[in-house]
């Protein structure tokens, strides 16, 4: 066990540090407005508007997390559904009859097929994906006009991570084309359960209407605002997490360890064997760090010689990489 005595859980990919002084400060003028229900408070919609510099708030749609705007994707949409694992989706099952899983990790390299697909209402592609692989903007540029009947929904829940990647700029020439964003992993706020849907406002007016009037906590939304005024902070976060982790990779391949390519702030190593990776967990385990294998952490399309986990704070990696190397 680590010198706290409590695990260190690196199972989650979220941000593991400190939620900033500036959230609680900025938090008490929303606390006085916070007595009467609010339906899609304007300001953080603007904000966002702002921030991709979309035509107008009408084109933003807030969520109870991008898990509700999935699920509602999924009732509007989703007879047919398909996915690209590995990745993170393991509950599609439970909101649409149908949901096809290709996979498209080979050789350890994440691609996609951009050719058009048959018999498909809805396809949802996680860009950055979590754990491992990307998707290039042309691949998805490729799909939209290949498959104009369907509707496809990029998340780029992790999108901030790699900016180059985001497909909001198309939203405009897709009708077709439906992004989730939100706050919990490149943000650190998981807990205020804010996620917003990017598309056309004829499609918006659909899933509104399959939304409850007033789905988002006002408080949540103040502090969403809060850490949206203050981007620099969180572009300077998020890098120094991403230099964090080549340090790790770094570290880890030099020590022979195979670390499947990612964008985001997780790593995944791939073992000859699923036993061989399971004796890595325990041996985390036995030093109170707790990592993914295979499908744990609702991961979908991944077998279990894989193994990943979040890039936490400095103090975390160090216990992390004094215990296997």
């Amino acid at each position: 066990m680590n010198n706290s005595d409590s695990p260190i859980n690196l199972q989650y990919t979220t941000i593991q540090e400190e939620v900033p002084d500036f959230i609680y400060q900025g938090l008490a003028k929303y606390v006085k407005d916070c007595n009467t229900y609010y339906s899609q408070p304007n300001f953080l919609r603007e904000t966002i508007t702002s921030k991709f510099k979309l035509p107008s708030s009408e084109w933003v749609f807030l969520t109870n997390g991008v898990d509700e705007a999935i699920r509602i994707c999924l009732e509007l949409f989703g007879n047919s559904t398909h996915i690209f694992t590995p990745t993170e989706y393991s509950t599609l099952h439970q909101f649409c009859p149908s949901v096809i899983a290709h996979n498209s990790l080979k050789n350890n390299l994440y691609s996609i097929s951009s050719d058009k697909i048959e018999n498909v209402s809805l396809m949802i592609i996680a860009n950055p994906n979590n754990p491992v692989g990307y998707t290039e903007k042309e691949t998805i540029i490729h799909l939209l006009s290949n498959n104009p009947q369907v509707i496809i929904a990029i998340d780029e829940i992790y999108g901030e991570y790699s900016p180059h990647l985001s497909v909001v700029d198309l939203l405009q020439k897709y009708n077709n084309l439906v992004v989730f964003c939100g706050m919990s992993k490149s943000y650190g706020l998981a807990g205020i359960r804010i996620g917003y849907i990017l598309a056309n406002p004829t499609i918006l007016k659909k899933i509104s209407e399959k939304a409850t009037w007033s789905n988002v906590s006002y408080l949540s939304c103040g502090t969403a605002q809060i850490a949206l005024e203050h981007e620099e902070y969180y572009v300077g976060l998020r890098s120094s997490i991403l230099k964090r982790k080549k340090e790790i990779v770094d570290l880890l391949e030099k020590n022979e360890f195979s670390v499947i390519p990612s964008l985001i702030n997780t790593i995944t190593i791939k073992f000859n064997t699923g036993s061989m990776a399971t004796d890595f967990v325990k041996l985390l385990l036995k030093k109170g760090i707790l990592v993914n294998q295979g499908e744990s952490g609702g991961k979908v399309g991944i077998d279990s010689s894989y193994v990943s986990f979040v890039v936490g704070t400095e103090n975390q990696m160090k216990m992390l990489t004094d215990s296997i190397i």
